[in-house]
């Protein structure tokens, strides 16, 4: 992959996930390494942003200053919603204290992700196991999405829906159906989860290339990969790594897709590990320069 970054993506901005040094979904992973240490390595990298994870929230005060002093930008947040049990009043003032977070750091994308019956953050529970919408309920939570992304559009903020593996939206068919029934929703373009969902990327990436407003790189361990397990064991065992590591996806086309059709938002490297056993510097570096060519 030498050289993509500079044959293709000049304009597109190249941020890093703080996963790889520490995690949201499991906490203990990384718990003894500083927000500090995370932010410098990623800039002295070269990386440009970073997404908003919750260990950050712990120095949120903080967070601005350091920011600045080290040139880098905070891009976006997770935001998990519950439109199919909440009333429109919970989730609206919800995503408005989320934004209040983010306008504190200077980031303008809510990454949104529809959780209600989620797997994803339960231990021992086989992702076969997920929730699954039919038509009609697909659509009211797509009506109830699009709703929640006009409010957010009005304050300032874009979106970006985050197919997940263990939620309601994981794979290319849930993907495609949420499209279908919404119109300014944007699109959260996740590698990994698509690989792990069981398609193929680089088609779905051509399919919404027209709804994609974010993304995030990150590769697949195809041996170490393991369906009908649960996401913690996933992350814990290595499924997931770096763009430059890993036999399961290949980033030219992707990239080259990207630039060709235009596309100037954050690609974001991203991978779910456990940086006892994948060092954050090393791994963070290794995708940075196998996207940039550096």
């Amino acid at each position: 992959m030498k050289n993509i970054w500079r044959r293709c993506v000049s304009g597109i901005k190249l941020g890093v996930s703080p996963l790889s040094w520490m995690n949201s979904d499991i906490p203990s992973l990384g718990s003894a390494i500083p927000i500090e240490q995370c932010l410098a390595e990623a800039a002295e990298i070269g990386y440009q942003g970073v997404e908003l994870e919750d260990p950050m929230r712990k120095i949120l005060p903080q967070l601005p200053a350091l920011l600045k002093e080290l040139k880098i930008t905070c891009v976006a947040g997770w935001h998990s919603t519950f439109l199919l049990k909440n009333s429109w009043d919970q989730e609206r003032d919800s995503v408005q204290k989320h934004m209040d977070v983010l306008d504190k750091i200077g980031a303008k994308i809510v990454n949104l992700a529809e959780c209600t019956d989620a797997v994803h953050r339960q231990a021992g529970v086989s992702l076969l196991t997920r929730p699954k919408l039919d038509d009609a309920m697909m659509q009211e939570l797509a009506g109830s999405l699009e709703t929640l992304a006009d409010y957010i559009h009005k304050q300032g903020f874009q979106t970006a829906y985050h197919h997940h593996m263990g939620t309601v939206v994981q794979d290319a068919d849930d993907i495609r159906r949420l499209m279908q029934h919404t119109e300014t929703l944007g699109l959260l373009y996740d590698s990994g989860h698509l690989y792990f969902a069981g398609d193929d990327p680089f088609e779905v990436l051509k399919e919404q290339l027209h709804r994609i407003t974010h993304v995030h790189l990150k590769n697949i361990r195809p041996e170490v990969l393991n369906r009908e397990g649960d996401f913690f064991s996933a992350i814990v065992d290595g499924a997931f790594t770096v763009p430059g590591d890993g036999m399961g996806i290949d980033f030219r086309p992707i990239v080259a897709q990207l630039k060709g059709s235009g596309y100037n938002g954050w690609m974001i490297v991203e991978a779910e590990q456990d940086p006892s056993k994948a060092k954050p510097y090393r791994y963070a570096k290794l995708g940075y320069d196998s996207i940039s060519g550096n």
